[in-house]
């Protein structure tokens, strides 16, 4: 199996995961970060088979930082001592954060390893987003573990760092 191959399986089972995680949550705001998540995951594999393909495709910038700071931005409205999560939960996102800990560390090596310069950058770029989603999924795992004081204290700073 070629580099690119390998990289769409990837993103495809990335894609999947994130679908799935969405269909088992409860919770409107986190359902529609997790299906950013797995749009990012579909533009990625899209911007791989071009790479593939040789046309060098241009990625898109993704937003999902952004708007994950808007929907958790709407969590304050809410009345979160109402929200109740269990473990099981959070290792279903302990589970992404290591599958997006894979990808980056895959990107970043065929970006050194590539002679292609297009390619190289286009590898790191991926590394880089999969290092985002990596971000956004501890601020996720932190939330779900404690959301009263999260949201309190945090006053959602935590999405600023990157």
């Amino acid at each position: 199996m070629d580099i690119y191959t390998f990289a769409m399986e990837i993103e495809k089972i990335s894609e999947q995961y994130y679908r799935d995680l969405a269909q088992q949550c409860d919770h409107p705001g986190l359902v529609q970060i997790l299906n950013m998540l797995a749009e990012d995951e579909a533009k990625h594999y899209q911007t791989i088979q071009g790479m593939r393909d040789g046309k060098h495709p241009e990625m898109p910038t993704t937003q999902v930082l952004q708007q994950a700071r808007e929907r958790f931005a709407g969590l304050k409205k809410e009345a979160v001592g109402d929200l109740c999560f269990n473990n099981d939960e959070i290792t279903l996102y302990r589970k992404a954060i290591e599958k997006e800990d894979h990808a980056e560390k895959f990107y970043r090596e065929k970006a050194e390893e590539s002679e292609e310069p297009l390619d190289a950058a286009l590898f790191s770029r991926l590394a880089d987003e999969e290092l985002r989603h990596r971000f956004l999924l501890e601020n996720i795992i932190e939330f779900l573990s404690r959301p009263k004081t999260w949201v309190e204290n945090a006053e959602f700073n935590h999405l600023d760092e990157y």
